[in-house]
């Protein structure tokens, strides 16, 4: 991650021409990294998976939180490299940062999911806990 933010800027124009509201970037292999300005989740057969740090992926501190959250509530996740085609058949596919929290994904590449689907409002009510509990710290 840089402090230049062409990139991001200039993709998101992109995506928004066509009428979407975010984009994703992948790395030089391929493998889905992160989105513009958010880390990339999605559910697939119950199961959440991010991509690693390898792929790109910044280590956001809402990140972070998620992966320990969805431990926490034994859901079982993984932090393996992401090819297009799976973020494409996911069940769920939501997105994190610290001013978004976390956000559902409406459609992929046109294609409906479920919004939001169990485990993105298990996640969302989850992390809007522990955002509490840290208030009243």
């Amino acid at each position: 991650k840089t402090l230049s933010y062409t990139d991001g800027v200039l993709a998101l124009l992109e995506a928004t021409a066509k009428g979407a509201e975010d984009a994703i970037f992948l790395d030089t292999a391929g493998h889905v990294s992160e989105a513009t300005a958010s880390n990339v989740f999605l559910v697939r057969n119950e199961t959440v998976r991010t991509p690693p740090t390898s792929c790109g992926a910044f280590p956001g501190i809402t990140r972070s939180v998620v992966i320990e959250l969805l431990h926490r509530m034994g859901i079982p996740m993984s932090d393996d490299p992401v090819m297009p085609a799976e973020l494409a058949q996911a069940d769920e596919v939501f997105l994190t940062s610290s001013v978004r929290e976390i956000a559902q994904v409406d459609t992929v590449d046109g294609r409906a999911l479920k919004v939001p689907g169990p485990i993105t409002t298990a996640v969302m009510g989850g992390y809007a806990a522990q955002v509490q509990v840290e208030r009243e710290e």
